[in-house]
């Protein structure tokens, strides 16, 4: 798989309808918060529910959170840990949206060439590929990921229930495509060695993907913060390793990416607009 265009998949719950869309003009919106932020001044007037990863989300070691953002009652912005974002960018996905209201609670298979809707009848722990799914699913009055996983506030279970939506399965089928394995491999290994600047303990609790710490912080997930490590989408606590420009240069050009340095200053100022635009 690589990385060029950005392939968004919108999600009709009012027509049961889907539609996956190229866009090969939003090079400059990097991923996640960025990305999410123009999707959403792009379909404004459709309140949706946006899903957005960035370029490394599950090719380098501490990339590992989802970036939600809402705008059915304003602007809400979420970090989710767990293994979602993974899941999203091999489905081939650079975000989801999801548009309207059901009728009736509807549970979504996303696959990387279909959805398919769901009643809760239909809806069974079979759903989804073993090893390969992500599940986001409520559990009594939480919405989990993966048993385990959920927002701070439970805030993301509510745009679920105001949407009627019970659930969300990504199943991923794609695979990594590298251009040149032994750079990539050697990059990789010198950020997982760097653990010792993630600004967590290590524990023994269930880890988000690409990341072998498995601290305590990671199951409530974030807010705010850093916008070129959550337009990545990195974890807030791995910043001193994604806030370094040279990093993560070397990283998006290792996949193959053509990013300058110059772009990658410019993203702060480009949320800074797209926010001042959603928030008028």
């Amino acid at each position: 798989m690589t990385f060029s265009s950005r392939k968004v998949l919108y999600i009709n719950l009012i027509t049961r309808s889907f539609e996956i869309k190229t866009y090969p003009d939003l090079h400059a919106f990097l991923g996640g918060l960025a990305l999410g932020l123009k999707i959403i001044s792009l379909n404004k007037e459709k309140s949706p529910l946006v899903f957005s990863v960035g370029p490394l989300n599950g090719a380098f070691p501490f990339v590992s959170k989802t970036c939600i953002l809402d705008y059915s009652i304003g602007l809400t912005e979420l970090y989710l840990g767990g293994c979602l974002s993974s899941r999203i960018r091999f489905a081939g996905f650079d975000a989801v949206v999801i548009f309207g209201k059901s009728r009736e609670p509807v549970f979504l298979e996303i696959n990387p060439s279909e959805v398919n809707f769901l009643t809760p009848r239909n809806f069974s722990p079979e759903v989804g590929l073993p090893g390969r799914s992500a599940k986001l699913a409520f559990n009594g009055q939480f919405l989990v990921l993966n048993d385990y996983f959920y927002t701070r506030e439970n805030r993301l279970a509510h745009f679920f229930e105001n949407r009627n939506l019970a659930g969300i399965v990504v199943n991923a089928t794609v695979s990594l495509d590298l251009k040149n394995s032994s750079v990539y491999n050697s990059l990789y290994n010198e950020i997982l060695g760097r653990s010792n600047d993630v600004s967590v303990m290590p524990a023994n609790n269930p880890s988000c993907s690409g990341c072998p710490l498995g601290c305590k912080e990671s199951q409530v997930g974030e807010t705010e913060g850093n916008v070129l490590v959550h337009s990545l989408v990195a974890c807030k606590y791995a910043s001193a390793i994604y806030s370094d420009l040279g990093i993560v240069f070397s990283c998006l050009n290792s996949l193959g990416y053509d990013y300058t340095h110059e772009e990658l200053e410019s993203i702060p100022g480009l949320v800074k607009d797209l926010l001042k635009e959603l928030r008028k």
